[in-house]
């Protein structure tokens, strides 16, 4: 039976969000570079408001922290292209 490995590098905050759909593209992309992911909630109100539409609190994600720095330039670049896209979007108006 393979030996487990058990990784005891600390985790870091890369970025956190109380908005679902921008969670799960960061997370994505993310994990699209081979970074592995924490996803963890802060706080949910899916106990007090079941029925609830909407986030269900903050969420943060965390990184080994040797990918620290790969995770925050690859979460600085999706927000720049994103303020790009707004800019180019508002310039054809």
């Amino acid at each position: 039976m393979p030996k487990e490995v058990i990784n005891r590098e600390a985790l870091v905050d890369v970025f956190d969000t109380n908005d679902d759909s921008e969670m799960m593209v960061v997370r994505g992309l993310l994990e699209a570079s081979n970074i592995e992911v924490l996803l963890t909630s802060v706080e949910s109100t899916a106990g007090i408001f079941p029925f609830r539409n909407g986030p269900l609190g903050h969420m943060r994600l965390q990184v080994f922290e040797s990918a620290a720095e790969d995770a925050r330039q690859i979460i600085a670049q999706y927000r720049q292209a994103g303020q790009q896209e707004m800019d180019a979007a508002g310039t054809d108006a």
